[in-house]
């Protein structure tokens, strides 16, 4: 998941609404969201057996995205996709934030429809989150790239707009793909022609890229919806609608 944004107790019907990416090699094998065994919704990494962004039924929510280090090896004793599940299922999440160092870098947000954490391995920063708008992709919280600023952007007119409207706007602000002129850019070590291709919300390259669009709403009645739609390397759409067994 390489681009997350979320609205917190803005919308008059929905306090909360979560609007993400998943960017990833093409190659690399996953299901599209299902019920886990475990009582959630999410995808499924097959290499690995994480997830990227999921919600359980008592409400618990999780997402995690990288962070962008050329310089960064590739071998790591734990997988960040294992961070969501832990948080989901009730597992030792605390142990594996006592091993962050163990991860390749990662921001994880989990919590509830009431109250969001930050956790990032980049720079030691924790945060709660309790309202307002904000997007996180491939550097820590706080640092604004373009296709951040232009989602949040976005996400601003959430509040005025009934749930069709809200769901095709969610989706048409990931589907941006135009880069961002060049002197917008940030300058994270990959060349400044990976960082155009890399620059807009919808990645479209020929063996790495948005895999994956997801749009979560939880109504004040605890009803949730959950929308994934899979571009590559097949086309489709996934739909969960269900109630939250407890306001968690």
């Amino acid at each position: 998941m390489c681009i997350i944004g979320a609205v917190m107790k803005e919308h008059p019907d929905y306090p909360l609404i979560i609007a993400a990416n998943r960017d990833e090699f093409i190659a690399r094998p996953a299901e599209q969201a299902h019920w886990w065994e475990e009582g959630f919704v999410a995808g499924k990494d097959i290499k690995q057996g994480g997830t990227w962004i999921g919600i359980s039924r008592e409400g618990k929510i999780g997402a995690v995205t990288n962070i962008r280090n050329p310089k960064e090896h590739n071998s790591f004793p734990y997988s960040r996709g294992v961070l969501v599940p832990a948080w989901l299922t009730g597992g030792d999440l605390e142990a594996y934030m006592n091993k962050k160092r163990s991860f390749a870098g990662f921001n994880l947000l989990y919590g509830t429809v009431d109250k969001l954490h930050y956790e990032t391995n980049g720079n030691g920063k924790s945060e709660t989150i309790e309202k307002g708008i904000f997007a996180l992709s491939n550097a820590v919280l706080g640092k604004e790239w373009p296709k951040t600023a232009f989602l949040k952007k976005e996400l601003t007119a959430a509040p005025g707009m009934n749930k069709e409207e809200l769901i095709e706007h969610l989706f048409k602000a990931l589907s941006r793909n135009d880069p961002f002129p060049e002197t917008e850019l940030p300058d994270t070590g990959v060349g400044l022609e990976l960082e155009k291709s890399l620059s807009p919300p919808y990645i479209n390259m020929t063996e790495y890229g948005t895999r994956c669009s997801t749009v979560i709403l939880v109504s004040k009645n605890h009803q949730v919806t959950f929308i994934e739609r899979s571009y590559r390397p097949e086309r489709g759409e996934v739909k969960f609608h269900f109630h939250l067994e407890k306001n968690s």
